[in-house]
């Protein structure tokens, strides 16, 4: 047998373990959370878990550090694109309370250089972002007001400056938003 991570040797012990895909671990069960940590194969996990993460809609928990992944084949690039393929947003750990959108796929490869972001990330389907959002304030005791939406913030600036206003850089941040935000606690 070869350990594919260390490569073989003669000094190493052999060990024969029986290998199965979660999508037959599981059969019907319906997991609403994963956490995966295996050393840079959490691609290879995933491409085992495509029933489970298509029909069940897990969140699911995962590490991607610096560097390559131990040989084994996957890129950082390809697990971004396995869950955006599913509808899946990758945030930030740190980031769930707020409204922010995922993680592009510069984003997420830029959060692996120095100074690093994180280690960890979540994989929420998109469906399930507001839930998640909901009960991540809810545990950090987070009390965040109505929030506008864009479209009604977009609105407004149009309204006060103009058509052009939808544009990033003159979009003003309406009243009762920059009330709203004094009542969020950043974490």
């Amino acid at each position: 047998t070869v350990n594919h991570v260390l490569g073989e040797s003669e000094n190493l012990p052999s060990v024969v373990v029986p290998v199965m895909t979660l999508d037959e671990l599981l059969g019907d069960d319906v997991p609403a959370v994963m956490k995966i940590d295996v050393e840079g194969a959490e691609l290879g996990v995933l491409l085992g878990a495509q029933r489970l993460v298509s029909d069940c809609r897990p969140v699911i928990m995962f590490e991607s550090g610096p560097g390559n992944a131990h040989g084994l084949g996957y890129t950082k690039e390809a697990l971004w694109t396995f869950f955006a393929q599913r509808d899946y947003g990758v945030h930030i750990p740190g980031r769930l309370a707020h409204d922010d959108r995922a993680l592009g796929l510069e984003g997420f490869m830029e959060s692996h250089f120095y100074p690093r972001r994180t280690t960890n990330y979540f994989a929420i389907p998109r469906e399930r972002r507001l839930q998640v959002r909901d009960r991540a304030r809810l545990l950090l005791g987070i009390q965040a007001g109505p929030q506008p939406s864009r479209l009604q913030e977009l609105q407004t600036a149009r309204t006060v400056a103009g058509p052009l206003a939808d544009t990033p850089q003159a979009t003003p941040v309406s009243a009762a938003a920059q009330k709203d935000r004094k009542h969020l606690t950043i974490v």
